[in-house]
């Protein structure tokens, strides 16, 4: 059966809102449902207030009372599951808080709930005598006895339970990864208010995995070149057993230490941040950060995944759509400037809320939030795994939790027979959401497909994609040009092309009070085939040594406007293997020693290279590969990361070098040095290196690296990770899509 795939996607302001796929097939995968598990208390409290069930009042005061007094609850709420996290309770009481009565107001104070606006913060009272246990950043309070008991299991014999043991340990390197490796800026102390400077953790029974509390804000963190102007200090909730509770308690403990410690530093930067999204989807988003291998926040995908036409802000403590935005914020960590960007969010949520907190951090690096949602909208609905359809692609893709793959909920599917139709979703989409439709064609007839937004708003930019792919990686996005809420598109399934990408969104900013519904409608009708233009294709030029270019990344096109010709469109392949050493072993490598190490990885990645960190190295690594013959523009990239942790001080004559060559395979003889690394290279950075080596097209070479040290009194560690040697084709698209041929 003759296989052939197109997309369409169409968005409102910066989401993106319809798919059409032609197919005669599926997309891969069971579609992964929403978690038919007990509801926890305070989802029953907000669908009852939601309801009109209960007042403001009432909600408010039964939500605290699941933070530390759950017997108080009626009977309704009492005995369920466990909620995720406390910390939105905090959140939106302090946006609610002068809209309570007096009562509940006092009651919530007498349940040390109250936001603080002067003075001490009210502290957690256990249920027996503290005891606390003290790390390098960490007071960890805890009790053997009553409902906060934690387990007195202690096998070391150091009178320390080993539970709270693990959780100081956790906490430490959570410190270390969050802090120092990813350099976000350490919380403002608490004045001695948890007994001294350090940071404090409380284990006590509560129905959460956890939760963290703010202080009033002080006003400025020391501990930032910015002044910000409510930064807060705080402390952290976790729950004494995790009993109960889905995985292990050492799981639980790690990722939920992980999340709401990020809270904390979230507070150090602005403790007044109303969109609940922005706190809860970074946090997850750092989950996996820190604990890159631990995929747990994957269980929040399907939130996102099964309700995509919701805004990013949409907040409801009914479903997780919150926590799955983190889906996003990966997208914007892989694709659009790693931890910086991530990082830059909250400090420019000190002026900024919401999406213009990420808009404005997009824009230092050079970004734009527009054409990063569209990108992001293609590559969740396409789970590439990374490089296959670069940008729109993850690291880990596919996702999947618990045996079930994690699939975009369509909004319908639209079979196009050769005559005309139309077809409106159920209720519209948001400005930041999007809707997936179907398209099966049963006919060989050309067709013209419209999307129409009836009542179109001023402030909202309509963006309907086009997506285009082959299945095997190589993807095509194209714009239609919308005019007054209207934009077609010309599909010809009779004539096929080069596949190619174009992703065209604009910005509409949107908060989680203000997400509201668009309607449109999808009509198409059959039409004469068309004939593009042909346009010359772009010719190779060679270059006479291997120069370092700067770093490639292909980038989103932005270009609203249709013609004949386009820019030119790169997409790539990568010949190595194994390139970023994620199977933990060299193979199909060759090394002269065993060189695959977790020390050397590039976070998130779990494996590197790690060449010397002893006297004397002579470490090797290489690969042998045919590289293809250079014609129709392709051009080959090397790129790899790599690292470099020295003793030697600097000013001197570099002693200990990373090398990397290209050699001949046949006979050894080196065609190139590529690059050089050394001891008076910047330390303790990753950097990134790019070579352009297309002149050596058509040959079997070896891509070798070699690290080598000498008898100095210092010791020198190279690190190399993700290694690409990339075949990049670069295409001149026309308006339409054509496609090949795929046997079944």
């Amino acid at each position: 059966m003759i296989r052939r795939w197109i997309y369409i996607i169409a968005g409102l302001g910066l989401g993106v809102s319809l798919l059409l796929w032609l197919s005669g097939g599926s997309i891969q995968g069971q579609a992964i449902i929403p978690s038919l598990a007990p509801a926890s208390a305070d989802v029953l409290l907000q669908q009852d207030y939601q309801a009109g069930k209960l007042d403001l009042d009432q909600w408010l005061l039964y939500y605290g009372f699941t933070l530390v007094a759950p017997e108080k609850l009626p009977a309704r709420y009492q005995g369920r599951a466990p909620g995720l996290d406390g910390t939105p309770f905090f959140i939106i009481l302090r946006q609610k808080w002068m809209q309570l009565r007096p009562g509940t107001r006092k009651a919530l104070t007498q349940l040390g709930l109250a936001p603080t606006y002067s003075g001490k913060q009210q502290r957690p009272i256990l249920s027996g005598p503290e005891e606390q246990y003290q790390t390098t950043h960490f007071l960890i309070h805890y009790t053997r006895s009553g409902q906060d008991a934690v387990p007195v299991r202690d096998d070391n014999g150091d009178g320390v339970p080993d539970y709270v043991a693990e959780a100081a340990s956790i906490a430490e390197f959570v410190w270390q990864t969050e802090i120092v490796t990813l350099e976000w800026a350490q919380p403002p102390a608490d004045r001695g208010e948890g007994g001294d400077q350090r940071y404090d953790i409380y284990l006590r029974n509560i129905p959460y995995y956890g939760y963290t509390q703010a202080s009033q804000p002080v006003g400025d963190n020391p501990h930032t070149p910015t002044v910000e102007t409510a930064a807060a200090y705080s402390f952290l909730v976790l729950d004494n057993d995790y009993a109960g509770f889905d995985g292990t308690p050492l799981l639980d403990l790690k990722v939920t230490i992980a999340h709401e410690f990020n809270h904390a530093i979230q507070y150090g930067y602005d403790s007044s941040e109303p969109e609940i999204w922005l706190y809860e989807s970074v946090a997850v988003w750092m989950e996996s950060e820190v604990y890159p291998l631990i995929h747990d926040n994957w269980r929040y995908l399907s939130a996102w995944y099964m309700r995509p036409e919701h805004c990013l802000p949409y907040y409801s403590s009914q479903n997780n759509h919150v926590y799955g935005d983190w889906i996003f914020i990966r997208y914007l960590s892989e694709q659009y400037g790693g931890n910086v960007t991530v990082r830059g969010i909250w400090e420019h949520a000190v002026q900024l809320d919401g999406l213009a907190a990420i808009a404005a951090s997009l824009a230092d690096g050079g970004y734009s939030l527009g054409n990063a949602y569209a990108a992001f909208t293609v590559a969740a609905l396409l789970e590439n795994k990374c490089p296959a359809g670069q940008p729109y692609c993850y690291r880990d893709a596919p996702f999947s939790f618990q045996g079930s793959d994690i699939v975009v909920k369509q909004e319908g599917i639209i079979t196009y027979d050769g005559t005309a139709g139309s077809r409106s979703p159920t209720n519209g989409v948001q400005p930041y959401g999007v809707d997936y439709w179907q398209l099966r064609s049963t006919s060989q007839k050309a067709m013209s497909l419209t999307i129409t937004f009836p009542n179109p708003q001023p402030q909202h930019n309509y963006r309907p994609l086009l997506v285009a792919t082959d299945g095997h990686g190589l993807v095509r996005v194209t714009a239609l040009p919308m005019v007054n809420g209207r934009g077609s598109i010309h599909i010809d399934p009779a004539e096929y092309g080069l596949l190619h990408y174009l992703a065209v969104v604009d910005e509409a900013m949107v908060t989680q009070n203000s997400c509201g519904y668009e309607t449109y409608t999808v009509s198409w009708q059959p039409t004469s085939a068309y004939t593009p233009t042909p346009t010359p294709s772009p010719t190779a030029t060679a270059t006479a040594t291997a120069t370092p270019i700067p770093t490639w990344t292909p980038t989103v096109t932005l270009t609203p406007t249709p013609g004949p010709t386009h820019p030119p469109i790169t997409v790539c392949h990568d010949l190595l293997k194994n390139g970023d050493f994620e199977s933990g072993q060299a193979t199909p490598w060759q090394s002269s020693s065993s060189l695959i190490s977790p020390v050397a990885a590039k976070p998130p990645s779990a494996y590197g290279a790690w060449f010397g960190g002893y006297y004397n190295a002579n470490d090797c690594l290489y690969q042998d590969l045919n590289l293809p013959v250079g014609r129709n523009g392709t051009r080959l990239v090397l790129q790899y990361d790599w690292y470099v942790n020295s003793q030697l001080p600097r000013g001197r004559a570099p002693q200990h070098i990373l090398e990397a060559d290209l050699l001949r395979a046949t006979d050894l003889t080196r065609l190139a040095q590529l690059a050089w690394q050394n001891d008076q290279n910047p330390l303790n950075v990753w950097q990134q290196t790019t070579m352009d080596i297309t002149q050596y097209a058509g040959q079997r070479v070896r891509l070798q690296f070699t690290g080598q040290t000498n008898e100095s009194s210092a010791i020198t560690s190279f690190f190399v990770d993700n290694v690409r040697l990339l075949a990049c084709r670069q295409f001149i698209p026309d308006h339409f899509v054509y496609l090949p041929l795929l046997k079944h």
